[in-house]
């Protein structure tokens, strides 16, 4: 039998075979639309925890001048700004009480002098200005509610009496950035710590020791979250394993019941497998047969399966696969099907056509 005819009956065969063929089918595209789909899914996720570990709270190094040995000073958060895997950086002093002079009842919040540009702090002025010289106050929102200012602006005041007029709000931008009462720094003001903003998480540890030797005193307190930045990409490779294995297990059991398919329709062929034998047709003729009915059918169906993983992807996570992922599990379906198929195609070429044409 050369190709063509052989070509010829298994396409007979599959279209003789609908049930068979479209539950065969049908298998293989949902494992297929399930593999991508899983992919997509798991990329979301990942990205969902590389998003969570790379906050900028977790990306901000804090050098505090815990024994107050004077090492910091105004102008190295401008040096730090110079390194590249630093977005930004500034300079506070020590937190000291500042109140509303105009309305004592409303108690204090705390206040920080601070030493970088305004502009390059990770705030968002919401009214007003930022501050000009050292006798002006930026206030956050919060704060201004609590010493009881609005929009227009007032005063707040120190317990020694020192006055800063308040020229605008703001908002911060994350929970590490500088908060409640920012003023400029007085001629008696002294750094007190330093904050640097990493540019990407997996930057920070690296980040340290540069930063570090830019402020020139190791004996400096370091405070980083780089270890949660550790734990993001644990979590990262560990929902990419799991995801692994249980493509693998879904690859696995889709294959025994190709498997169990083909097995089960040789079975209910065997005298049509025996007559052709008897006819002159040869074993490997007979397992071609069976071996090309059933990817004529896993085809198809596997590429179908495939653009639909492809587009509920795209539509649910915005993500497309890869072409070359559904491509090698595109292959690897296949490659299983076919040696799945093996055992019911030898089973089917081993049919003796003498005990068939025994049988009445």
């Amino acid at each position: 039998m050369n190709a063509l005819a052989l070509l010829r009956e298994a396409w007979a065969t599959v279209r003789a075979l609908r049930v068979h063929s479209l539950i065969t089918g049908g298998v293989v595209a949902l494992v297929m639309t399930t593999t991508i789909v899983l992919i997509g899914q798991a990329h979301h996720q990942n990205q969902g925890v590389a998003d969570s570990f790379n906050r900028p709270e977790l990306r901000t190094v804090v050098v505090t001048d815990a024994d107050h040995a004077g090492s910091l000073n105004w102008t190295q958060p401008s040096q730090l700004r110079s390194l590249s895997c630093v977005a930004t950086a500034w300079a506070t002093s020590e937190a000291f009480d500042v109140g509303n002079p105009a309305l004592p009842s409303a108690g204090n919040v705390s206040a920080r002098m601070i030493g970088p540009d305004w502009n390059r702090l990770p705030i968002t002025l919401v009214s007003g200005r930022f501050p000009e010289g050292p006798g002006e106050a930026l206030v956050d929102v919060a704060a201004a509610t609590a010493l009881g200012l609005d929009r227009t602006g007032g005063s707040v005041q120190s317990a020694t009496q020192q006055a800063w007029s308040v020229v605008g709000t703001y908002r911060t931008s994350y929970s590490g950035a500088p908060a409640s009462v920012l003023v400029a720094p007085g001629r008696y003001g002294t750094a007190h710590s330093i904050s640097a903003l990493v540019r990407d998480s997996a930057q920070v540890q690296t980040a340290v020791p540069d930063i570090v030797a830019v402020v020139g005193d190791p004996g400096l307190r370091v405070d980083v979250a780089a270890a949660l930045g550790d734990l993001g990409r644990e979590v990262t490779r560990e929902v990419s394993d799991r995801t692994a294995e249980t493509i693998v297990a879904v690859l696995a059991v889709s294959l025994i019941v190709v498997a169990l398919l083909s097995m089960l329709m040789v079975r209910t062929r065997l005298a049509e497998f025996g007559r052709r034998r008897a006819l002159g047709c040869s074993r490997a003729a007979v397992m071609g047969l069976v071996l090309l009915q059933g990817m004529l059918v896993l085809v198809p169906a596997a590429i179908g399966g495939s653009a639909l993983g492809l587009g509920i992807d795209l539509a649910a996570f915005g993500f497309l696969v890869p072409a070359v992922v559904p491509s090698w599990i595109l292959v690897a379906m296949l490659l299983g099907s076919a040696v799945a198929q093996l055992p019911s195609s030898v089973v089917a070429a081993l049919r003796d056509p003498v005990l068939v044409l025994r049988t009445p």
